[in-house]
């Protein structure tokens, strides 16, 4: 499976998931569901054979974390990734948590890392010391500008599109500054709304639920 599946597999779950949570009250039981009927896809796919699932040169989705978005109205996904075969340049971020690998670009290793209290922030690593980065904040110099600056973060961009946690409507204008994530997890009000439909399109950078 290659970079121009990725969304059609990305929406196909996201279908799986409104069908069979149709009218369904939000809660952690459905959460804790949903992540197992995701984990079954993934490996269906592996049983016949499609994984590892290409977004980009280096990159590859391992499965989704299911959670209840940032206005805790829908089932969203956060997806999990890694360098593959492997990264060449020391990680980033204090955990695994933090941080979603983008994959290769020319000479730079791609991640976008959570520091909060800011929005996630594009990494572009070109060695393993100290200062051998390259960083940006789509969340705070938009869109326009982020692609003013040139590779690798245009490239960088089109992944985090693809991946389902970037919003290009074709603006290009500054993030939603409320599209922040939560400091943590969202908690399940008490009379939630019935929706559980996905979004078609969510924020710029949605949310990052907290891994398990």
């Amino acid at each position: 499976m290659g970079e121009n599946d990725v969304v059609a597999l990305r929406e196909s779950i996201l279908d799986l998931l409104m069908a069979h949570f149709a009218g369904q009250i939000l809660g952690p039981d459905i959460v804790a569901e949903a992540d197992q009927l995701v984990r079954d896809r993934f490996s269906q796919l592996d049983r016949a054979g499609v994984l590892p699932i290409i977004f980009g040169e280096g990159a590859a989705l391992t499965g989704y974390d299911v959670a209840i978005d940032h206005e805790r109205s829908s089932l969203g996904l956060t997806p999990r990734t890694e360098f593959y075969p492997s990264h060449r340049y020391r990680p980033v971020g204090t955990t695994s948590e933090n941080r979603i690998a983008l994959g290769i670009s020319g000479k730079f290793d791609l991640w976008v890392v959570k520091e909060e209290p800011r929005p996630p922030t594009i990494i572009a690593r070109y060695g393993d010391g100290a200062d051998d980065y390259l960083s940006a904040n789509p969340a705070l110099l938009g869109l326009t500008l982020i692609r003013q600056i040139g590779e690798p973060f245009p490239e960088a961009l089109d992944r985090l599109v693809r991946l389902g946690l970037l919003v290009d409507d074709g603006s290009l204008d500054a993030f939603d500054p409320d599209a922040r994530w939560p400091r943590s997890p969202a908690k399940t009000p008490t009379q939630p709304p019935p929706r559980v439909a996905p979004p078609r399109r969510l924020r710029n950078f949605p949310w990052w639920p907290r891994r398990r």
